[in-house]
Formats: C-alpha cells, structure tokens, sequence
C-alpha cells in the first residue's frame, strides 16, 4: 500500500496483508482524474486479503468507470483457501 491509513495499519498488523504487496505488482490510481485540479494521483481504495490465494490485484480504469464515478473500482481475482483439517470430538 502506497499510503497506509491508521485502521488499515491495524489491520495489517493483525495478519491482513495486501494484494499488491503479494502480486508485487503496484496498481494504477483510483483517485486523481475526476475533479479538475485534484491534488496528485492516488490509491484511496484497497481491499486486504487473509485466506486467500491472490490471481491478480488491478484498478478497473475504462473511459465508461471514469465517467460514472470519481473512485475506480478496485477488482480482485482470488481463490479460498482449502481450510485447514481439523478433528472434532464428539465425546
């Protein structure tokens, strides 16, 4: 994450992690193109991941998303982790 809110630091640090971190590969802006004279480009909108194994991580930036809302969607492709075996007592 490019710029780390307080909660999502918490989060982070709670066994979250964040999909671009995973994919090593950094997302284009979701922020930054709508208003004119927005200040910078920016990554305000994020999904964290925990139990999932992550395809891909991308910002949805098409000229029809760009038209409809200020934030682009942020998309993730994911599989769910298997859980883990357990054993149960039935005692």
């Amino acid at each position: 994450m490019t710029q780390t809110c307080g909660p999502c630091r918490s989060l982070l640090a709670s066994g979250w992690q964040d999909p671009e971190t995973i994919t090593q590969v950094r997302r284009a802006p979701t922020v930054g193109y709508y208003y004119a004279g927005e200040q910078g480009d920016v990554c305000l909108d994020h999904i964290l991941v925990r139990g999932l194994t992550v395809r891909s991580y991308q910002t949805y930036d098409t000229q029809m998303a760009r038209r409809v809302s200020d934030h682009l969607p942020t998309v993730l492709d994911a599989e769910i982790d298997a859980p883990a075996q357990r054993e149960f007592n039935h005692g």
